[in-house]
């Protein structure tokens, strides 16, 4: 049995790679190998992936981990702007420059 024909306005993307589907001559994706089948729903997805979401977390993933060392360095030598006593002897207790002791 042939298989239906494929509606042009029905948007289909790969489920593992997000590759536009329609007008490919097999059922595989040519990007990833992938197969599906234009009758079954279940086996394409029917919007693009959200690639910009995940770029955006990737993104702020790495800005903390590169803020979050010179913000522990500065916080424990008490170089944040504190203005206890202790907390600014406290960093220079450590480097030997404190004379309150």
């Amino acid at each position: 049995m042939p298989a239906p024909p494929v509606n042009e306005s029905l948007r289909m993307f790969c489920r593992k790679c997000g590759y536009f589907l329609i007008g490919l001559p097999s059922n595989r994706c040519p990007e990833c190998g992938r197969d599906f089948d234009p009758a079954n729903a279940k086996t394409f997805r029917t919007h693009p992936p959200r690639v910009v979401l995940g770029r955006i977390i990737k993104i702020a993933v790495v800005f903390l981990c590169l803020a979050i060392p010179p913000a522990s360095y500065f916080g424990y030598f008490g170089l944040a702007g504190s203005s206890g006593e202790e907390s600014h002897c406290s960093g220079e207790a450590m480097l030997g420059r404190c004379n309150n002791l």
